[in-house]
C-alpha cells in the first residue's frame, strides 16, 4: 500500500491522539493518524500518507530537532509527531 508502514514497535514520550502528524527528519515524510485501536496486546495506530517536507522545511526542520543523520540511520528510525497543526509550521518558521 503506498504511503503505508508497518513498525513492530513504536514508542512516544506522550499519548499520540488522532489527527496527529507524525514525521521522519530522515526523507521529510509526512503521516496522518487516521486512527488508534486500542486491542490487546498492542494498540494499532492505522495511517496515511501526507506529503512530505521540501528540502529547505527539512534541513530547518533538522537543525531546529538537533537532528544529524548518518550512515546508520534508517527510514521511520526517529520519528517527530506534533498533535496541533501550528506546532509543525512553529517549528519551521
Amino acid at each position: 500500500m503506498p504511503g503505508a508502514f508497518h513498525a513492530d514497535e513504536f514508542r512516544a514520550d506522550r499519548p499520540v491522539p488522532e489527527n496527529a502528524l507524525l514525521l521522519d527528519p530522515l526523507d521529510g515524510q509526512k503521516f496522518l493518524v487516521e486512527e488508534i485501536c486500542l486491542v490487546v496486546p498492542k494498540p494499532i495506530m492505522r495511517t496515511r500518507s501526507a506529503g512530505r517536507l521540501n528540502t529547505d522545511q527539512l534541513m530547518r526542520l533538522r537543525k531546529r530537532a538537533n537532528y544529524v543523520p548518518n550512515e546508520y540511520c534508517l527510514p521511520l528510525d526517529t520519528i517527530l509527531f506534533f498533535t496541533e497543526p501550528t506546532e509543525l509550521h512553529e517549528l519551521l518558521a
